[in-house]
């Protein structure tokens, strides 16, 4: 678990996860990650192969990020838990999940 490495440090923990296929559970609640994490994540699940479980609650996200997030989740063949919650979603992104 990790807490409040921001914008900068989600963009550093993403390189890393790009090297990595042995995580299956990964715990990103509360780190503030906004706009340049959901990108960053974004092309992480697309190319990760082993996370199952994922946690990105409470990082700011907002409406124009689900567009970013929905993209590597689409793309994921391994994720089979994602907590979104208590993030800044409104009913845009509600639709943007909705279609996954």
């Amino acid at each position: 678990m990790l807490h409040h490495s921001g914008p900068e440090g989600s963009e550093s923990i993403a390189r890393l996860l790009k090297e990595n296929f042995y995580i299956t559970e990964l715990d990103l609640g509360q780190n503030k990650m906004k706009s340049p994490g959901a990108q960053a994540l974004a092309e992480v699940l697309t190319d990760n192969n082993s996370i199952k479980t994922l946690n990105l609650s409470w990082n700011d996200f907002k409406d124009k990020d689900a567009a970013f997030l929905a993209e590597g989740i689409r793309a994921n063949q391994t994720l089979t838990w994602l907590d979104l919650s208590h993030n800044g979603f409104a009913e845009e992104a509600g639709v943007v999940f909705g279609e996954l």
